[in-house]
């Protein structure tokens, strides 16, 4: 299993693994991710304080994801940084760390040292979504 930079990966838009959606309004929808990294799929920003919002996830299969154990903190197979809001999840697989403001994550587990409230306070079930999803 490969990483994104394999001379660089220490440096952390190197380990994401899967996808880092680095834009807002994006749909993830029925994608596969497989191997090893930090996060199967990432809601950030290339550099610090970027916006990410309004994006949609549902569907993509990442049962063949190994989130590794680094030196780098927030390793889980989903990650929403400080800067992501209004973001939808729909999983059913894997943990995920969400350390944005009103994202709706579902199916996910939180993930392993106890992120609590804040993935807790997010979830919410597939026919409790306030926007239908064809």
């Amino acid at each position: 299993m490969g990483y994104a930079c394999p001379s660089l990966n220490s440096r952390r838009l190197c380990t994401s693994g899967g996808f880092l959606a680095t834009a807002s309004h994006q749909v993830l929808l029925r994608n596969t991710v497989a191997g090893e990294g930090c996060n199967a799929i990432r809601f950030g920003g290339t550099v610090d304080g970027q916006e990410r919002k309004d994006n949609v996830a549902i569907g993509n299969n990442i049962t063949h994801f190994l989130e590794f154990t680094s030196d780098f903190e927030k390793c889980a197979d989903v990650w929403l940084e400080a800067n992501s809001h209004d973001n939808t999840i729909v999983g059913n697989s894997g943990t995920a760390i969400d350390d944005g403001v009103n994202n709706k994550v579902t199916g996910l587990a939180p993930a392993k040292g106890g992120v609590g409230d804040a993935v807790s306070g997010s979830e919410q079930y597939a026919e409790e979504l306030s926007q239908a999803f064809d």
